[in-house]
């Protein structure tokens, strides 16, 4: 097991500047993995089924892919995962992942916002990548740009779902959770006796509530500024999301998050 783990880890550390932009891209393919296997192709490829305008998809991934080499497209993010440790994660790997990925949010029946975030990091990404592959002068200050363009692309994901929450009634009153967790359709119902007594607690519930916008505020900041806490920032998101994933059972939204965060926090600020 410690022989398999030391390969695994230098497959994705050849690079060690790229060690962290390696673990966000397996990250990502895994969390497109679960989609592609637990959905059906009516969603996968919802569009192309009630619009047939060959025109509109051309270009599109996943209408080549319905119409003319119907592979499973898990099998395809299989081959690539396996190609992104053969040839490093390099930037055509980078560009290949961006282009199924944002056919995907154009083909697909149901958008989670994930989607949409995995297909822009994936495009920073082979930016970043590609800076790496040049030593011009101005491609360390393309690869510095695009350093801070992630940053400032997760920090506004946080810090607009922390404002937009503001808005509402019932985050302001400290109740919300209380409908979010007990909801029988988004949330886990009424079921969970330990989690119901919790939260009967009016103290506790305004606690929690409120410390969900407080940390994505937090994670916002953290994501831009340099803060002593930054890890504990890191790690309380990252608890923040597994919960996400235990309550609302969306296993690959929590993963993007969860990527995105690492990227954002620890992605090397220098591009040499």
């Amino acid at each position: 097991m410690k022989k398999l783990m030391f390969h695994f880890l230098f497959l994705i550390n050849k690079n060690k500047k790229d060690f962290v932009v390696n673990i966000v891209l397996i990250l990502l393919q895994l969390s497109f993995l679960l989609i592609c296997i637990f959905n059906s192709n009516k969603v996968l490829y919802y569009n192309f089924m009630i619009d047939e305008t060959e025109s509109k998809f051309f270009l599109n991934f996943m209408y080549l892919n319905y119409n003319f080499f119907p592979i499973s497209v898990w099998i395809i993010d299989i081959v690539l995962l396996l190609c992104s440790f053969v040839f490093n994660f390099n930037w055509l790997i980078c560009l290949l992942l961006w282009w199924i990925s944002i056919s995907f949010v154009n083909s697909t029946m149901f958008i989670v916002g994930g989607d949409q975030i995995r297909a822009n990091i994936y495009f920073l990404i082979f930016l970043y990548k590609l800076t790496r592959n040049f030593s011009h002068e101005y491609t360390f200050f393309i690869g510095k740009l695009v350093v801070w363009l992630v940053k400032f692309q997760v920090a506004f994901i946080y810090f607009q779902a922390a404002i937009s929450k503001f808005a509402s009634q019932e985050w302001s009153d400290g109740t919300a959770l209380y409908y979010w967790i007990t909801d029988p359709v988004f949330g886990m119902g009424k079921n969970y006796s330990i989690l119901n007594q919790l939260f009967d607690h009016p103290i506790f519930l305004a606690f929690s509530t409120w410390a969900v916008l407080l940390l994505e505020l937090g994670v916002a900041f953290g994501c831009v500024f340099k803060f002593k806490i930054k890890n504990a920032l890191f790690l309380s998101a990252i608890v923040f999301h597994f919960m996400i994933i235990y309550i609302f059972n969306l296993p690959s939204f929590g993963m993007v998050m969860i990527s995105v965060a690492f990227l954002a926090f620890y992605l090397e600020d220098e591009v040499t």
